[in-house]
């Protein structure tokens, strides 16, 4: 009909598939150390990771590349993490338990340095992957809808970071023959890691008659 241009279909028909393997471990010193680690590996794989056609995270995909071959957008899910890390620990600091070189701390002195603990959360995660993308009509399908990925230079299967700001050398990727798409996989490129310390400095009064 040619009153009408483009019309769009919208289902809900994506596949998703999430494996991981957890490692955790505690430990307890004595009566003023603990602490904490937690290891996730997990592979997060997924057809599409937006909604209905939205985008729900800013570096996936709105729509597939293929609505009849919904394998050529199988990938890595866009909220995919490989590696997390997590540690945590208290330390309850030993100075000013109430004595000092054998005698009695002044009641001053066990005030200002008793009751004292350190604690922090260290976090260290692997990058959330990116696609590449270009959003004009090279695939000739009459849409810039469903945005297209380009191919892999003759030779080249994978792509690895150039320095810590420039995820991808661009020269890895060419641009399809016009009415093909390109063979370049989804989320292909490793985002940038992130490595966390959030410290704590915790002082504990006590009040008696």
């Amino acid at each position: 009909n040619p009153n009408f241009a483009n019309i769009r279909l919208k289902v809900a028909d994506g596949e998703s598939f999430y494996n991981a393997g957890l490692l955790g471990m505690q430990a307890r010193v004595g009566a003023g150390f603990s602490a904490q680690v937690s290891y996730t590996y997990s592979t997060s794989i997924d057809d599409q990771s937006s909604s209905l056609g939205r985008n729900e995270f800013a570096n996936g995909q709105a729509r597939t590349v293929d609505p009849y071959n919904k394998r050529l957008n199988r990938g890595r899910s866009d909220f995919d993490i490989r590696h997390n890390l997590s540690v945590n620990f208290t330390f309850d600091v030993p100075f000013g338990a109430g004595r000092t070189h054998g005698t009695a701390a002044p009641g001053l002195i066990q005030a200002l340095l008793g009751g004292w603990q350190v604690s922090g959360i260290l976090t260290a995660q692997s990058g959330i992957p990116v696609s590449p993308i270009y959003t004009f009509d090279q695939d000739r399908d009459a849409t810039t809808d469903n945005e297209q990925r380009p191919n892999w230079a003759p030779g080249v299967t994978t792509t690895t970071p150039v320095s810590p700001t420039q995820l991808f050398d661009p020269n890895v990727f060419v641009l399809p023959p016009v009415g093909s798409r390109g063979n370049v996989g989804r989320n292909v490129i490793d985002g940038p890691g992130l490595l966390t310390f959030d410290p704590a400095f915790v002082k504990s009064f006590g009040f008696g008659a």
